[in-house]
């Protein structure tokens, strides 16, 4: 599921649900909350981290730099 994200907004949001236990689902989605792309990225926590970071390399060159929040942990 890849589509060009819209042009006239600059944001893309990168969405991660953190797994210890299994692959790791994803979701970029576009600043009127359109999804650009989604999957899970699945591996030993060295090859999930590289997987997440190609991905997000892709939009952060594509934008000019990241901007990074987190929703915090879960008890």
């Amino acid at each position: 599921m890849t589509k060009a994200p819209d042009a006239s907004n600059s944001h893309l949001y990168l969405g991660i649900d953190v797994q210890t236990g299994r692959g790791c689902p994803f979701a970029v989605l576009d600043g009127a909350g359109e999804p650009v792309e989604a999957g899970w990225a699945s591996g030993n926590a060295r090859q999930v981290a590289f997987a997440l970071d190609g991905l997000a390399q892709q939009f952060v060159e594509a934008r000019g730099g990241p901007q990074w929040g987190t929703s915090g942990g879960r008890s």
